[in-house]
């Protein structure tokens, strides 16, 4: 599955960092990239956040057709509604003008920023 401007692994490569944030119970703690996620084709080359992964997909979705888009919506969709749950929101005063383009980047994220 691959959307225009995203890497033939792009998509790939963000479940598995959207799913690697939301499986280990406990804080979340970034992994190196070198041993751990490897370096993605796509925009995100550099950052191993979940955010970053949902940024990934989300293009992917905007940019696949038909049933693969439908199948990867379907799987997003689950992942999100614990993404969620493991996370909180910000409150809209504290929301940059990016962060309030979409409900993902106006999260906090378990102390993360603490590792």
């Amino acid at each position: 599955m691959e959307a225009e401007g995203l890497g033939p692994d792009a998509v790939a490569i963000a479940l598995a960092r959207y799913h690697r944030y939301l499986d280990p119970p406990g804080p979340w703690r970034p992994p190196r990239y070198d041993e751990d996620w490897g370096y993605p084709d796509d925009h995100s080359e550099h950052c191993v956040c979940p955010v970053c992964a949902r940024e990934t997909l989300q293009g992917a979705l905007e940019g696949l057709p038909g049933r693969g888009r439908e199948d990867l919506e379907r799987l997003v969709l689950r992942l999100d509604e614990r993404f969620r749950r493991r996370t909180v929101p910000l409150p809209p005063d504290r929301l940059s003008p990016w962060a309030a383009e979409a409900w993902w980047r106006g999260r906090v994220m378990e102390d993360w920023w603490r590792t």
